[in-house]
C-alpha cells in the first residue's frame, strides 16, 4: 500500500478540512495517509519519513521553511504544498495556492451591500503577499465603485513592542473613520482583533461597523462577540487537489512543477454583518442550524424543533427578526454551496441536487430559476463567458 504523509501546524485550523479532501483522493487511490503535527515532531523528519516508508508529501506552506521540512524537500521524494511562498521557498514546487484575489472580491462585495461611509483593510500582522492581494483588491474594488477607504497595515511604518501598543494603534484607526464603517480583515485572526478593538473603543457592531475576515475558522469566528461573518475558501477541494497532484507526481516523478488555484468559496454571514432590530436567540440558533444542516435535506419542521417553539410561532418569530421564512433561509444556503459546487473544475451538474439537499434535479433546476432566470448550465456559462 502507499503511503504519504501530510504535514501540518495546529494552530491552522483549516488542516482538517484539507485532510478531508487529502482522504476523499487518498481512498480513490487505496493510499494510506499518516497526518503528522510538526510542533510535536521530535528528532529527525527524515527518520519519520523513512519509518512509514513514505511515498510522497503534502505540506502545508506556513511551515516549508522550517529547518525540519526542509530536509524532507531536499529528498527526491515527490512533495506537494499547500498555500506556499515561491518567493520565500526559493524554488519552484508543485501545489495548490489559494485564489485570494477571488477571496477579496467575494468580501467587498458582502462590504459594499451596506453601503457604509467609509471601508477599512486590516493587514495581516506578519508580512504575507497573500495578504497585499486581499489588499489590493480592495482598492481596485472600492476605487471602481467610487468609496472612501483606509488601509491598517500592521506591518509598515511603526513597530509595535507589544500587544496593547497594536491594539492601541488599531483602536486609534477604528475611532478615526466615519460610521458607518466596512471592514475587511485579512483573515479571521485579524476580525478577532478588530472586533475586540472595536469593544474597547466603543463602537457597536454591526450598528456602526460591520466586518468581515477570511478562512471561516469556526473556533474564532463563533466564539467572538459579537460572531464574525467570514470568507469560507475551499480547503477540503484544495486538498483533494492537492493529493491528485502527489498522485501525478507519483506517476511520473520527472514531471514539471504544477501550481493550482482553488476558490475563495462562499460568504458566511455571522452578526459582524447582520444587523437585526432585537435579540432573539431561537431565531439565532435557527439560523446557525441552518448553515449547517441546510445542505443535508433538513426542512422547516427539522428547523422549527431546534427553536424550541410551536410551528406558527417559529415562523412569525423569524421572519420578524430576519426578514424573510424559514424556507428561504433554507434555500438561499443551499443556493450559495450549488453556485459553490457548480465551479468548481470538473463539477458534475447531474450530481450538484443531491450535495445540496434536493431529492432530484429538477427542484434545483427551478430553485436556480427562480433566484436568477437560469438553469444552472445557463447560470454557469454566463459567468464563463
Amino acid at each position: 500500500m502507499t503511503t504519504i504523509i501530510y504535514l501540518y501546524e495546529q494552530k491552522f485550523r483549516s488542516w482538517r478540512k484539507r485532510l478531508a479532501g487529502i482522504y476523499r483522493y487518498a481512498k480513490s487511490q487505496g493510499w494510506n495517509v499518516r497526518a503528522l503535527e510538526i510542533a510535536e515532531m521530535r528528532g529527525d523528519l527524515g527518520r519519520t519519513v523513512d519509518f512509514w516508508k513514505a511515498s510522497g508529501a503534502i505540506i502545508e506552506g506556513g511551515i516549508a521553511g522550517s529547518q525540519k521540512v526542509k530536509s524532507v524537500l531536499g529528498r527526491k521524494m515527490p512533495v506537494v504544498l499547500c498555500d506556499f511562498d515561491a518567493e520565500r521557498l526559493g524554488h519552484k514546487c508543485s501545489g495548490v495556492l489559494h485564489d485570494s484575489r477571488e477571496t477579496a472580491r467575494t468580501a467587498v462585495a458582502e462590504l459594499l451591500k451596506k453601503n457604509c461611509c467609509v471601508y477599512g483593510y486590516v493587514g495581516f500582522d506578519v508580512k504575507r503577499e497573500w495578504s497585499k492581494d486581499r489588499e489590493r483588491v480592495f482598492l481596485e474594488e472600492m476605487a471602481e465603485a467610487g468609496r472612501t477607504t483606509s488601509v491598517f497595515d500592521p506591518t509598515s511604518g511603526r513597530r509595535f513592542r507589544d500587544a496593547t501598543e497594536f491594539y492601541a494603534a488599531l483602536e486609534d484607526w477604528l475611532g478615526s473613520l466615519a460610521r458607518p464603517c466596512g471592514i475587511f480583515a485579512a483573515n479571521d485572526e485579524m476580525g478577532d482583533h478588530v472586533l475586540r478593538a472595536a469593544r474597547n473603543r466603543g463602537i457597536a457592531v454591526p450598528d456602526e461597523m460591520v466586518v468581515v475576515g477570511v478562512d471561516n475558522d469556526e473556533l474564532v469566528c463563533e466564539s467572538t462577540e459579537p460572531t464574525l461573518a467570514s470568507v469560507a475558501p475551499e480547503f477540503e477541494e484544495s486538498g483533494h487537489m492537492a493529493a491528485e497532484l502527489l498522485g501525478n507526481l507519483l506517476a511520473d516523478p520527472r514531471a514539471k512543477p504544477v501550481v493550482r488555484s482553488f476558490g475563495g468559496g462562499q460568504f458566511v454571514s455571522r452578526e459582524s454583518m447582520r444587523k437585526f432590530k432585537y435579540r432573539d436567540f431561537a431565531s439565532l440558533k435557527a439560523i446557525e442550524y441552518i448553515r449547517l444542516h441546510a445542505c443535508e435535506g433538513i426542512g422547516v419542521a427539522d428547523v422549527v424543533k431546534a427553536m424550541g417553539t410551536g410551528r406558527r410561532s417559529a415562523e412569525l418569530r423569524f421572519t420578524r427578526f430576519v426578514g424573510h421564512s424559514i424556507l428561504t433561509e433554507i434555500e438561499q444556503v443551499r443556493f450559495r454551496r450549488a453556485c459553490e459546487l457548480i465551479r468548481r473544475p470538473g463539477a458534475q451538474l447531474d450530481t450538484v441536487h443531491a450535495a445540496v439537499g434536493y431529492g432530484n434535479a429538477r427542484s434545483l433546476r427551478a430553485l436556480f430559476y427562480r433566484l436568477t432566470g437560469q438553469s444552472p448550465s445557463a447560470w454557469l456559462a454566463a459567468r464563463k463567458a
